[in-house]
């Protein structure tokens, strides 16, 4: 009976431990209604009013998302920073952004793991934006899942288009298709960005560091293995991840921008945020259907 009793209790001790429930709380952040999603290793702040994950940070470590403290007024379109998702081709739209998409509002409905963001309906295209912010638990993985619905009487094409500000960060390498080679898609207004570039080729990547009062972009088609693209600031290490479930998700033609389905954007203000962003196949949505991307977020000490 004794041994009986101490085999069980090392069972007991050797089983493994359920990892830590995501936690919900209400809150303010700068004046706005948000959510603060924990799941004991990374914490996100989400504002619905401008339609942002505003915080992503290892608990008790820095925000690694662009906060500025007023936003940017860049053109027509203010720039709060964090996290938030656009409709590809931006030919679709020309500029400023959407503004049923961005800033919005969204309508917040607390979920499993987190919370879902529904945007108002695009009176141009009468699409809508309904977005999943979760938390995995026990991990140091954020999940997005993406979706455009159509409400309108005709079929509309377009994607899921991610876009996260990370601030100041000291370089961003994106992973390439096996066998890429340059001209990769890039877009330089501001002048040209040699030597702020670096194409390895034996290892497919491109790396990117922030060049002073000039901002410029690149993208790719990117690899079938995880990460597509990585961000690396003084203290932290950031990776996104396009899934990749349907024919359509590795089919390079359908991809906007050259058939670019990541692409990294270096802004002209000196580094302070460089852009980690995915687009999903753009392809005609139904009315009532939804066009749907899955995107993985990790973030570790560096």
């Amino acid at each position: 009976m004794a041994v009986s009793a101490i085999l069980l209790m090392g069972a007991l001790a050797s089983a493994p431990t359920s990892p830590v429930p995501v936690s919900v709380e209400m809150g303010v952040w700068r004046g706005r209604d948000s959510v603060t999603l924990d799941n004991g290793i990374l914490e996100m702040i989400v504002v619905p009013s401008i339609s942002r994950v505003m915080v992503l940070r290892r608990k008790g470590a820095h925000n690694v998302l662009f906060s500025p403290g007023e936003p940017e007024t860049v053109g027509a379109w203010i720039n709060y920073g964090g996290d938030k998702v656009w409709s590809a081709p931006q030919s679709n739209w020309g500029w400023p952004p959407e503004p049923a998409f961005d800033p919005g509002p969204a309508t917040l409905t607390l979920i499993e793991n987190g919370v879902r963001l529904t945007s108002p309906i695009n009176a141009k295209t009468g699409l809508v934006v309904i977005r999943d912010v979760l938390l995995e638990p026990g991990m140091n993985r954020a999940r997005f899942i993406n979706r455009l619905e159509n409400r309108a009487d005709e079929p509309r094409s377009a994607s899921p288009w991610q876009v996260m500000q990370i601030a100041h960060p000291a370089v961003a390498v994106m992973n390439l298709e096996p066998g890429a080679q340059p001209p990769f898609y890039n877009y330089q207004p501001e002048g040209p960005v040699a030597p702020y570039h670096l194409h390895d080729a034996r290892r497919n990547t491109l790396t990117l560091m922030p060049m002073p009062k000039v901002g410029r972009k690149f993208g790719s088609f990117g690899p079938a293995i995880d990460p597509g693209l990585t961000a690396l600031t003084p203290t932290d290490v950031i990776t996104m991840n396009a899934l990749q479930t349907t024919a359509d998700d590795r089919n390079k033609s359908l991809f906007p921008d050259e058939g670019s389905r990541y692409q990294v954007y270096i802004s002209p203000t000196e580094g302070r945020y460089t852009e980690l962003e995915a687009a999903g196949p753009v392809r005609p949505i139904p009315p009532g259907g939804t066009a749907t991307q899955t995107i993985v977020v990790r973030v570790t000490a560096r």
